[in-house]
């Protein structure tokens, strides 16, 4: 059995939601970056969809998400 957070179709649009809701915000990805406590190549790639395994770090993902102001719920898919 496999476990993985995202599927790679749901880290793209996540991604894509991220990066949208930051510039929004006036938010260079430098900046959000340090706000979320994450690094800007992880930021990098998360915006682009670009995670391995479709799985980005959960904590880090709540982390960042929280400093935008946003909530998210968090679900674990499985493969058999």
């Amino acid at each position: 059995m496999q476990g993985n957070l995202l599927n790679d179709a749901d880290v793209k649009t996540l991604g894509k939601h991220l990066r949208t809701v930051r510039e929004f915000k006036g938010l260079t990805r430098e900046k959000a970056a340090k706000n979320g406590g994450v690094s800007l190549s992880w930021l990098q790639k998360l915006e682009r969809g670009m995670h391995l395994s479709g799985a980005p770090d959960r904590q880090k993902l709540q982390d960042y998400c929280n400093s935008l102001g946003l909530m998210i719920q968090l679900e674990y898919k499985y493969k058999l």
